[in-house]
């Protein structure tokens, strides 16, 4: 049987069954709708609570920036407290709104991968006694399990972002007024940020893969994680492999749209502005659509990894037994020497063929040789 490779089968799974594709589009697509309604809608709303007197209004209208900027200093002033109010509680409900939308989005996308990979398996999936995946004997679908994996990564988030703001503050601690160091808290910065990216986003890639262990096995949260890292430290050649394909696949989507929204850009005075921004759009999409495909075909690796045996993935020599005759004591193992001269001359007497019929144009060496008359005598 031919060798099972995690990268193609995930590109593969992309095309044959592209609803799955079309599904995490419409889940993200639709809480990035809602979210941008709910902004929206905020924002109006926090506009509509700011007093604007005749006076300020006038000068809103005077379009003279020295103007306008004291009108908007007038109105804003007292509104902090809404604000921050306000950004709290669309905080919360954006977060709440994803986690739920993600958790609808998981359990719509992978319970029909673990079917596909399933086929040609004598019933559903059977984890083997000790393997690094076998976290429940019940194959159920946790939903709750979902929610706290993506509580945990909108956590994981905000830490990331609070570690952020911690980093530029101690880089801040070597550049004084005094004594200003930009370049030192520069360079003090960027290691600590890198090593903040790096920790969240690795522990944001066992938490996506956590999500896949709780459909298939029914595990709770923290078993999941667990599992996750296991899965990933025994597998690590074959993860990290489809990981660096797929990734390597999304870069290089971004590259070639960022490249392509440039082309809209120089049309500049030349097309309407619709035009020009609707192109924009138009490759933004294109890009998240392109996107979201790559994402579930590397969800669909990691399946395809979970599903085959681990020995599939070491490539073993097959070893073919070499049966000799038995060696009798009998039986003279030398080769035999042919003691008549016609044998010796017909090296095809005694194996079954014709012997070869004599002819007028033989040969010295074919005549056989005949005694001297000397020697007769």
């Amino acid at each position: 049987m031919a060798q099972p490779t995690p990268t193609l089968e995930g590109f593969r799974a992309i095309f044959r069954l592209p609803s799955l594709g079309l599904a995490e589009v419409t889940w993200r697509w639709a809480f990035g709708a809602a979210g941008w309604v709910l902004l929206a809608l905020s924002a109006l709303e926090y506009l509509n609570t700011l007093p604007v007197t005749s006076g300020e209004e006038l000068f809103l209208r005077s379009r003279h920036p020295f103007l306008v900027s004291q009108a908007l200093g007038r109105i804003l002033d007292g509104s902090g407290e809404r604000l921050a109010s306000a950004t709290i509680v669309v905080g919360l409900a954006l977060i709440v709104l994803w986690i739920i939308a993600s958790s609808l989005g998981r359990a719509a996308t992978i319970p029909p991968l673990l079917d596909y990979f399933a086929v040609g398996k004598d019933g559903p999936s059977q984890t083997e006694p000790g393997s690094i995946v076998a976290c429940s004997e019940s194959k159920v679908w946790h939903m709750r399990s979902l929610l706290g994996l993506n509580f945990l990564r909108v956590t994981l988030v905000l830490a990331g972002l609070l570690a952020l703001v911690s980093s530029s503050i101690i880089a801040g601690f070597v550049s004084t007024p005094s004594h200003p160091r930009p370049g030192l808290a520069f360079l003090i910065f960027v290691p600590l940020a890198v090593l903040v990216v790096l920790f969240c986003s690795s522990m944001n890639w066992f938490l996506s893969i956590a999500s896949i262990l709780v459909l298939r096995d029914g595990c709770n949260v923290f078993d999941s994680v667990a599992c996750a890292v296991e899965f990933c430290l025994r597998r690590a050649r074959a993860v990290s492999w489809s990981s660096t394909v797929f990734g390597t696949c999304h870069l290089i989507a971004f590259m070639l749209v960022s490249s392509a929204v440039v082309f809209p850009l120089a049309f500049v005075g030349i097309l309407p502005r619709w035009a020009i921004l609707g192109a924009i759009v138009l490759l933004t999409l294109a890009y998240f659509v392109i996107a979201d495909f790559l994402y579930v075909g590397r969800l669909a690796a990691y399946v395809c990894i979970l599903e085959t045996p681990e020995d599939a993935f070491s490539v073993a020599v097959p070893s073919v037994p070499v049966s000799l005759p038995p060696l009798e004591s009998s039986v003279d193992s030398r080769p035999a020497i042919a003691t008549s001269t016609s044998e010796s001359i017909n090296p095809q007497a005694g194996t079954g063929w014709p012997p070869i019929p004599p002819s007028d144009d033989d040969i010295l060496s074919d005549v056989p040789l005949s005694k001297p008359e000397s020697q007769q005598g």
